[in-house]
């Protein structure tokens, strides 16, 4: 049950339950008055019955009281539901936003340098519906010792330099990748040459890109995870490019979380966790509901003889 059918289901009872107190209230007075009706006017003087009917009359006022105070009570949580609901709709529609310009924007150049460093080749060998701790015991069980070491030793590959430096240009990233200029003699001639430490592109790439965008990646499944925004309202527009590329972040997440204890982007993990697990079922769903659709033609039924 989702926490939106929770909060259906409670304000549902809550509903009942006022309507339940008001009847009830209800009934007695009206027992109330029957009683005295066919008691106390009988046997009492008239001094007495009006001291009763004036005790109905109080009654009925402070019933009254009670029932007001209650349908003003149960008016005043359903504004606050109402409220709360039209913020975490707004908040997830800012989301979205935010995901547009500080997450999705720099995706494009990450599968860049993976292709073309040729990181993808191994990340493709993980099964993406085992990736669910994102810590170092489960990355040795997903890749090799070599393929682990290859990913390492990839990073200071003139391939991955290559293609920072060529992501850093196509994508305007503006990564502060710092190059010294030296001369060199080229066909006799001297000319001056920038040269730039693959160390530091390295560290360009971890530090002004993949970090920043797993930052802000947190922060983005950090409100879906509190309910301070709907991850409903966006599910449909954004869980495909989540999904998607957390491949590309899954080695660097799982290097960084070297225990079960004390991890990072734990809110990055449930969101791929939940909206993978939502993927699943859908498409699961969908199937069933594309097989029931099919048209198999007439079939001839079994004849049964007399």
């Amino acid at each position: 049950m989702t926490k939106n059918d929770t909060e259906k289901q409670f304000y549902k009872s809550r509903k009942f339950l006022v309507l339940v107190i008001l009847l009830g209230l209800c009934i007695f007075e009206v027992m109330m008055v029957r009683c005295l009706y066919y008691y106390k006017l009988v046997n009492f003087p008239w001094i007495e019955t009006a001291y009763y009917v004036s005790q109905i009359a109080s009654s009925l006022f402070v019933s009254g009281g009670v029932i007001v105070a209650v349908w003003q009570y149960y008016l005043s949580r359903k504004s606050t539901k109402i409220d709360l609901e039209l913020s975490q709709v707004q908040r997830a529609i800012d989301l979205s936003e935010y995901y547009k310009d500080n997450i999705l924007i720099y995706l494009p150049a990450i599968k860049y340098v993976f292709d073309q460093s040729g990181a993808t080749k191994i990340l493709d060998t993980i099964h993406t519906e085992s990736m669910q701790r994102f810590d170092k015991a489960e990355l040795e069980r997903l890749l090799t010792p070599n393929q682990i070491k290859g990913l390492q030793q990839l990073q200071k590959s003139s391939d991955f330099l290559k293609a920072v430096l060529e992501a850093n240009d196509i994508y305007n990233l503006k990564m502060n990748i710092r190059g010294e200029e030296e001369e060199q003699i080229v066909a006799g001639k001297k000319k001056r040459v920038l040269k730039i430490d693959s160390t530091s592109v390295s560290i360009a790439f971890m530090s002004n890109l993949i970090n920043r965008v797993l930052n802000n990646m947190e922060y983005f499944a950090l409100h879906f995870r509190h309910f301070t925004a709907d991850e409903t309202v966006v599910y449909q527009s954004l869980h495909q490019t989540y999904i998607k590329f957390m491949p590309y972040f899954y080695y660097y997440i799982a290097r960084a979380n070297e225990n079960s204890t004390d991890k990072l982007y734990t809110n990055v993990i449930w969101l791929y966790g939940s909206w993978k697990s939502k993927s699943i079922s859908k498409n699961e769903e969908h199937a069933e509901n594309a097989d029931s659709l099919i048209d198999v033609g007439t079939t001839v039924s079994r004849y049964q003889h007399n």
